[in-house]
């Protein structure tokens, strides 16, 4: 078995001051087989094909507030131009439709897939990070809990066993 391309993807999230979160992703590909680029740049197997570092921070609603794209390795000089796109993911929220506002902002030949990849996993890791900070400071009652989870997955959805089971142990604590 020969390796053909590996990806790994990083995400780190911090609590910062006024509530706020500094979420940083790094995406790496390595190539397991040499490769010339559309560039001409000689990529050897086990290089670096793409790595970049995408940081954010977040306010107390998941707004993204600060943005930077780093381009660290890529197949080419263009792709560099891709960085001056951070300022387009100003004030765009981690909700719902987070995807979608994503893609109409830098998705397609507005941006770069690898980019957009990276920013899309990083949403969820977010999102984990402020349920937790919020969680530490008491600040996220059960029923924000259940409302902020509820329909993200097939497991949480409203209509499922154990969103119906969360939802009665929350109506038999209120009225204890």
């Amino acid at each position: 078995m020969k390796l053909l391309h590996s990806r790994n993807i990083d995400i780190e999230c911090f609590a910062l001051e006024d509530k706020k979160i500094k979420a940083i992703g790094l995406l790496d590909d390595d190539r397991g087989l040499p490769l010339r680029t559309y560039s001409g740049k000689k990529i050897p197997a086990g290089g670096d094909l793409h790595t970049m570092r995408v940081t954010l921070v977040l306010d107390e609603q998941l707004c993204i507030e600060q943005a930077e794209i780093e381009m660290l390795d890529t197949p080419g000089t263009q792709c560099l131009s891709i960085e001056q796109q951070s300022e387009q993911l100003l004030g765009l929220c981690i909700q719902r439709g987070f995807r979608r506002a994503l893609f109409e902002r830098i998705g397609g030949i507005k941006g770069c897939m690898h980019v957009n990849t990276l920013l899309t996993q990083m949403a969820p890791a977010i999102l984990q990070a402020s349920f937790a900070a919020k969680g530490q400071e008491g600040g996220l009652s059960e029923q924000q809990w259940l409302e902020n989870i509820a329909d993200s997955c097939h497991v949480m959805r409203q209509d499922g066993e154990v969103m119906a089971l969360k939802l009665q142990q929350l109506r038999t604590k209120q009225s204890a």
